[in-house]
């Protein structure tokens, strides 16, 4: 009797992660189910903004359960390149149990003891050896936590301990408090954050200066531990060097638009206006069409591009990475009150857009390119 053999192929995926050389993952927890806060969403938001205002590739979370917390920063390593910078900020509810400092998610009702806390939250020495497990050359955790204490059974223990050097390698850890303190649920770190940051200083420097700002209005100064190699300044004063010609307008410059997945998205005079602002124009339909040959795509063949994953990868990666319409400075043929569009998702043709009607998305072309 013969015997048959069956083999079954199944289909493999292959899925590109993009790495960047400075990059944040930033978290902001306020509505608890135990101890709600006000600010702290709000100060991871403009956290967000700021670094992406300094060239980080941000991702900003807010108000996260545990289980959304570890897919976090499990999926840290895979998006920074070797060498780079990550930071990790954390605004919300945090707490010392047995040694171990933990950030606690917003799903925190039900926690009795010492015990459940630490099964229902994230330690921090596992966010850091995340960290260190990854390509990155310096890595940066700010955490804005220990706003005031939500927990019944710990009334007598405050705030954050201090970690060890040997914990630390090539690790800057700052806490927006002294150890073993509570801190306001005001903002002010985050205010001071953003305002030293934007000078030229280093990260020693930095919290230097935030800390005697936080004494001289009676208020207990910052920790922080330094076991980095090396300068890093989040704002430089050598002059910018652009690796590209495009700009893309961050959330604070997308004025009279909105921000869409990461993108500035308004009307097309807005467009315009915002593109003059950076020092910049709208691109020309051939000059957004020349991006997606670029990458391997073909003009008016979604279905090809579509299944293109190596194509999706590419312009992604250039930062056209909306499933919309990119706006070009190019009028579309005689229609009047149209301006023509660029598609570079999956039906990537460019075509006529009511210019007063519509929102599309922006990406700037810098003056001389």
């Amino acid at each position: 009797m013969k015997k048959i053999f069956m083999i079954f192929l199944l289909p493999i995926y292959i899925f590109a992660y993009i790495a960047y050389n400075k990059v944040a993952f930033v978290i902001g927890n306020a509505e608890y189910k135990e101890g709600k806060l006000y600010k702290s969403d709000k100060d991871a938001i403009k956290i967000g903004e700021f670094l992406e205002d300094k060239g980080f590739k941000v991702y900003p979370y807010t108000n996260l359960t545990k289980s959304s917390m570890r897919r976090v920063i499990k999926s840290m390593a895979s998006k920074i390149s070797k060498n780079g910078t990550a930071l990790f900020y954390f605004s919300g509810h945090g707490m010392e149990v047995d040694g171990e400092n933990y950030l606690i998610p917003i799903n925190n009702s039900g926690i009795d003891d010492e015990v459940d806390l630490a099964d229902r939250s994230i330690s921090l020495s596992y966010i850091i050896r995340k960290l260190q497990r990854s390509p990155s050359k310096i890595n940066i955790v700010m955490v804005d936590a220990c706003r005031n204490n939500p927990f019944a059974f710990s009334k007598g223990n405050k705030g954050l301990t201090s970690v060890p050097d040997d914990k630390l390698k090539d690790t800057f850890l700052v806490f927006a408090g002294a150890t073993k303190q509570t801190i306001p649920d005001d903002g002010l770190f985050r205010k001071k954050f953003i305002e030293y940051a934007n000078k030229p200083l280093s990260l020693e420097d930095l919290f230097a200066t935030i800390r005697g700002e936080f004494r001289d209005r009676g208020r207990n100064g910052i920790y922080t531990r330094d076991r980095t190699v090396g300068i890093f300044k989040f704002s430089g004063n050598k002059p910018v060097v652009y690796k590209s010609k495009w700009i893309t307008p961050t959330n604070s410059q997308c004025t009279g638009g909105k921000m869409y997945k990461g993108v500035c998205k308004t009307k097309w005079k807005e467009a315009k206006n915002i593109c003059s602002s950076l020092g910049g124009r709208l691109p020309s339909r051939d000059e957004l069409k020349e991006e997606i040959r670029k990458c391997g795509g073909i003009i008016d063949s979604y279905k090809k591009n579509r299944a293109n994953k190596s194509y999706q990868a590419c312009y992604k990666n250039n930062g056209f990475n909306n499933n919309d319409w990119y706006w070009s400075s190019s009028a579309y043929v005689d229609n009047r009150g149209d301006e023509g569009v660029v598609d570079f998702n999956d039906d990537n043709y460019d075509y006529a857009y009511s210019s007063e009607l519509f929102d599309g998305l922006v990406r700037c072309v810098r003056d001389g390119q």
